[in-house]
């Protein structure tokens, strides 16, 4: 493993967007990527998909003052470091031994969401809306999604 890190970039389409997962997009978009090293050229390695981000650029900046939103997902093999360390409390452990601080990388969250805005005063007004936000029964029909009070609210 070399643990260099590389960013690939591909648009896709909003029917594309929404008939996958971020994982799954992800995931497809590695499974075409190949590389080689250069003291071995004659092998090709598959990349290893270790998180997976998602940009959402505003076609126009809506009244929040919202740029752009950036989805991350963790890798499936990543998540279950993450549901071992939270079985057996590994983050805490971590935290107190100096000495296991550089597998602190296993120990981060599964998701993120970051919503870039222009001013301090437009992301309070971001978080504010967000807190308030609640989705109808029918936006969550919509979106395949559960109707429960657990679904409703961020």
């Amino acid at each position: 493993r070399s643990w260099q890190r590389f960013q690939l970039v591909q648009s896709v389409s909003a029917d594309e967007l929404y008939a996958s997962t971020d994982l799954d997009l992800g995931s497809r978009q590695l499974a075409r990527f190949m590389w080689q090293q250069q003291q071995r050229p004659q092998v090709w390695h598959k990349a290893a998909l270790v998180a997976n981000f998602v940009e959402y650029e505003a076609l126009k900046i809506n009244w929040l003052g919202v740029y752009k939103c950036i989805s991350r997902i963790k890798a499936e093999e990543e998540i279950w470091n993450k549901v071992v360390d939270e079985l057996f409390e590994i983050d805490a452990i971590v935290q107190r031994d100096k000495q296991l601080r550089h597998l602190s990388r296993y120990v981060k969250d599964v998701f993120g969401l970051k919503v870039v805005v222009g001013s301090e005063e437009q992301a309070r007004r971001v978080q504010l809306h967000l807190e308030q936000l609640c989705f109808s029964d029918a936006a969550l029909l919509a979106h395949g999604v559960p109707i429960g009070e657990g679904t409703r609210q961020l």
